[in-house]
């Protein structure tokens, strides 16, 4: 029971840290501040965890999702579907 605590637990805090990407009124705009913002707020956390234990491994996995969201944005934008990172994660 415990663990299905945490997961639920590191669920939220996973959807907390995406809502403001998934939010974005442009997201496709590079140049959306709010996005620059959110894109500066990860990289900072990003750069932080390769200071914690274990935390190389986690930059390695969260890097491995952003290519497969990005491969799966690429393939929905080619078949004309519009799909969001909270769609691709769950």
């Amino acid at each position: 029971m415990h663990g299905l605590c945490r997961i639920e637990t590191l669920t939220n805090k996973l959807k907390d840290r995406l809502r403001p990407f998934v939010e974005l009124k442009n997201p496709d705009d590079t140049d959306d501040p709010e996005r620059r913002s959110f894109e500066e707020k990860m990289r900072k956390e990003v750069d932080d965890l390769k200071y914690e234990s274990f935390g190389v491994e986690v930059s390695e996995l969260t890097l491995w999702v952003r290519h497969r969201l990005n491969y799966l944005s690429a393939a929905a934008n080619h078949w004309y579907v519009r799909i969001t990172p909270a769609q691709a994660v769950t």
